[in-house]
């Protein structure tokens, strides 16, 4: 998986003015090779990465990439090789399908990411990942204060559980906010209203009480993946 989290930050956005398709291709090119395009997902930080350094830069990168789909199998030893079709199947157990998902559903989105969407739109979204095979999806307690875990959670809810991967983030706890602007777009890129504020923990605490709030905004018993998010900058 290549993680491209939080490259529109100000301090970053400047170092990749001058960014180029070559600069990302060695970067694409080992993931491939380690991982098998099979097995690789442009995640849910992904617009965030096409605004940072460009629509046309990314693309340009990514098309000679995806056009190797379906090529040999990964050269590297350390990877599992890839078997079967790609594609989840609702009959395999959660274990068997971790490894069958050429493409995945990033929730950053549903979170109102730069713009507002709308309720309809958001399960539309989800209805369509479905409809064309999509059995992962990904969500954040970041993207839109909880808003894309929750507008998720409503979308998948009535499908067998057993049917799809689901994954989100720890690292962020939501609190409520004790100077609110009205928008979040200023402080964290996401278009709602800001009576909550994020606020690092990745204790062993703030993580167990971030999945129970998860698990409460996405109305399910179990969450498969969990990610740390954005740890690079709290490493202490």
């Amino acid at each position: 998986m290549v993680g491209w989290a939080d490259l529109d930050r100000p301090g970053v956005r400047r170092s990749l003015a001058a960014l180029r398709t070559a600069d990302l291709a060695p970067v694409i090119d080992h993931v491939l090779a380690c991982f098998g395009t099979p097995r690789t997902m442009a995640g849910s930080d992904w617009p965030v990465c096409l605004l940072a350094a460009g629509y046309a830069t990314v693309q340009a990168t990514l098309d000679p990439a995806l056009a190797q789909l379906d090529t040999a199998e990964p050269p590297c030893s350390a990877a599992p090789p890839h078997t079967g079709t790609g594609r989840a199947r609702d009959e395999d157990p959660p274990a068997a399908r971790l490894g069958r998902h050429e493409l995945g559903f990033g929730g950053s989105s549903l979170g109102n990411l730069y713009a507002q969407t709308s309720d309809d739109e958001a399960r539309k979204a989800v209805d369509a990942a479905w409809d064309g095979g999509v059995r992962y999806f990904d969500t954040a307690p970041h993207y839109g204060l909880g808003l894309s875990e929750r507008r998720l959670g409503t979308a998948l809810a009535g499908r067998p559980r057993d049917a799809y991967i689901l994954s989100t983030k720890v690292g962020r706890l939501l609190e409520p906010n004790p100077a609110p602007t009205e928008s979040d777009l200023p402080a964290g890129g996401f278009a709602v209203p800001d009576d909550l504020v994020r606020r690092f923990d990745f204790s062993r605490d703030g993580v167990l009480r971030s999945l129970e709030e998860s698990l409460d905004r996405l109305g399910v018993s179990r969450i498969d993946i969990v990610y740390v998010h954005d740890p690079d900058e709290h490493m202490d």
